[in-house]
């Protein structure tokens, strides 16, 4: 997507260390990931970084969503998401 810069990382951990070290302006975060799981990257961040802000996705898990949502996620998408209306989320959410 043009005008964005996107980093990924293999752990919630990473994530968590990586948004403290760096300029995020956004975390999108699945709910099924290796170990940890999204809903746990939102907890965490959220301990840490009041200003975080999370759009959360899931192709397994749908009623997860509005757990996602009560823990702070500004959007959630079931997979695969509406491409246009993800977009939208993005810019809505970054301020563009």
């Amino acid at each position: 997507m043009a005008g964005y810069d996107f980093v990924g990382t293999e752990t919630v951990e990473d994530g968590v260390r990586l948004y403290g070290e760096s300029q995020i302006d956004l975390v999108v975060a699945d709910i099924k990931l290796p170990g940890k799981d999204g809903l746990q990257v939102i907890k965490e961040l959220n301990e840490k970084y009041q200003e975080v802000k999370v759009i959360v996705i899931t192709g397994y898990e749908p009623d997860a969503l509005d757990v996602a949502k009560g823990l702070g996620a500004l959007k959630t998408f079931t997979k695969p998401p509406h491409i246009k209306k993800f977009v939208e989320a993005i810019q809505e959410i970054v301020g563009e």
